[in-house]
């Protein structure tokens, strides 16, 4: 599921259009990934984890933990 999110994330920015997943997937998929040693990507399709802002919206906080920066 993270894969198909994040990768409509990606089209999104190529395409310049805004991009609003539904709230409770990213919710869902940011608990996952932080109970996965906080910032560990699910194996090697994702770029290294980069930092994001002290309350960064939820979709920012998954997207920095699987290598994007938003």
């Amino acid at each position: 599921m993270s894969e198909s999110l994040v990768h409509g994330w990606d089209m999104a920015q190529g395409a310049g259009v805004p991009y609003a997943p539904d709230k409770a997937v990213v919710e869902s998929l940011l608990l996952a990934n932080l109970g996965n040693a906080g910032a560990t990507p699910p194996g090697d399709m994702f770029a290294a984890a980069v930092a994001t802002e002290p309350g960064a919206p939820p979709l920012t906080v998954l997207l920095g933990l699987l290598g994007r920066r938003a």
